[in-house]
């Protein structure tokens, strides 16, 4: 499984504008890219978790210190991999390579495709929202974090 962080999830979003730029979808200014990246991160990304954050909420229900946290034998105890084990089915049937999505995949695209109509760094959008989404939810099938590294 993948080692996500929070810069994947920043990898994430940052690539599905690209791929919606890149098939004429949407129309956003060279200058403003980075800054609608941003703006999608803080709006959305709170929605998407990752290995890193389950580890962190995984040490926080163990109480754990932050001194722990490079402690390999406390990460590979059996109360810690329960407590993991725990946490990850919370999220298990939104689960899709590393990351773990805190609504449905169609619930995230119709999101971010609102985002984007909205978005004052979008200069235009070329498509419906029904073909937005389908075309959302194409790249996040597509992503896979494993190549990132």
């Amino acid at each position: 499984m993948p080692d996500t962080t929070r810069d994947t999830v920043r990898i994430l979003l940052q690539t599905v504008i690209t791929r919606l730029e890149n098939q004429k979808a949407i129309l956003v200014e060279a200058q403003k890219r980075q800054e609608l990246v941003r703006e999608a991160v803080e709006s959305l990304g709170s929605g998407i978790l990752t290995e890193e954050d389950i580890r962190n909420k995984t040490l926080h229900e163990l109480g754990a210190k932050g001194d722990e946290l490079v402690d390999i034998d406390f990460t590979q105890s059996q109360q810690y991999r329960t407590a993991r084990s725990m946490i990850r089915k919370q999220f298990g049937e939104n689960k899709l390579k590393g990351m773990y999505y805190q609504k449905t995949l169609r619930e995230l695209a119709k999101d971010l495709s609102g985002f984007l109509m909205s978005s004052r760094n979008v200069e235009e959008v070329f498509e419906t929202d029904d073909n937005l989404e389908r075309a959302i939810i194409q790249v996040i099938h597509r992503f896979n974090p494993e190549e990132l590294h």
